[in-house]
């Protein structure tokens, strides 16, 4: 019963191993106009470097932003994004 178990369990590790085949495609194989870019920043409630993560965005130019730990400071300083990003929501 142990072999049949690891045996089992062994079918959905193989997928992980780096000569599986991908189930998404990558960067460098996905159509032009068929990929979306996300960015992803953990802002830390006692940073107040607004100036440098406004920038940091406009550099990457992503199509999603996702903003961690935030407060209503960041809330403000973040609200000339809302040009960019029309479709947005703030929990503080």
């Amino acid at each position: 019963a142990l072999a049949g178990a690891i045996g089992w369990q062994a079918t959905y590790a193989a997928a992980y191993l780096p000569l599986a085949p991908r189930t998404v495609p990558s960067v460098d194989t996905c159509p032009p106009g068929r990929s979306i870019a996300l960015l992803n920043i953990n802002v830390y409630q006692d940073n107040r470097d607004f100036a440098r993560t406004l920038a940091l965005v406009e550099r990457v130019d992503a199509d999603v932003v996702l903003f961690l730990e935030t407060d209503r400071a960041w809330v403000e300083a973040l609200a000339p994004l809302r040009k960019r990003y029309r479709y947005a929501g703030a929990i503080p």
